[in-house]
């Protein structure tokens, strides 16, 4: 991916989120971050996997359009400034349990999911991740499977699930992405699938 794109479309984002109100993301290490997350850690592992899934439906059209922004940022950083990943799924997370499920809910569970897995946190973040697909099963998401596989089994689940179970769900999300014309994750679960085979 060229850089020199991937630098301007982050900074045309982080415009647009100024302007609706949002807070630029910090780094990971920032200790107000750091707090946050803990905080958010409390609020989640205080929740049962039911009473996530079965959370009201949100009704914000400022809240949807922030989350689809993010979401499109995370993939950006994924390349660009990874450093900045975990307060955007922070906030990803943080405005779903404020507003209630929405279509991104379970890339913001997955890639929270994996910021816990990168801290040490790896039963919780495995939850998540498989709290991730199972919103996509309950609510049928196809436009976000394949970007929600990739997340899930790049970054969390590999430390739990057998090697090849991680590749056949790599093949699915490459699948899943060719059905939806999400063609970027389809391409990157390809890739991982034969990584992982190879491995």
């Amino acid at each position: 991916m060229n850089a020199e794109l991937l630098g301007e479309s982050m900074e045309s984002t982080f415009a647009i989120l100024v302007q609706v109100g949002e807070d630029l993301p910090r780094p990971l290490g920032d200790n107000k971050l750091n707090d946050d997350i803990q905080v958010m850690n409390g609020t989640l592992q205080n929740m049962s996997d039911d009473s996530i899934l079965n959370m009201k439906e949100a009704t914000s059209e400022r809240n949807g359009i922030v989350l689809k922004l993010y979401s499109n940022l995370i993939l950006i950083l994924q390349y660009h400034n990874p450093s900045l990943k975990g307060a955007v799924s922070l906030r990803m997370v943080d405005l779903t349990m404020k507003s209630g499920l929405s279509p991104t809910s379970p890339v913001a569970f997955a890639c929270y999911g994996e910021l816990l897995a990168n801290i040490g946190e790896i039963t919780e973040g495995c939850r998540l991740g498989r709290l991730a697909l199972k919103l996509l099963q309950k609510r049928d998401l196809t436009a976000h499977t394949s970007s929600v596989i990739f997340y899930v089994y790049q970054t969390i689940l590999w430390a739990s699930d057998p090697l090849q179970f991680i590749a056949d769900a790599h093949l699915l999300g490459r699948k899943a992405g060719q059905q939806s014309g999400d063609f970027v994750f389809s391409n990157l679960n390809w890739h991982l699938s034969a990584v992982v085979s190879y491995t």
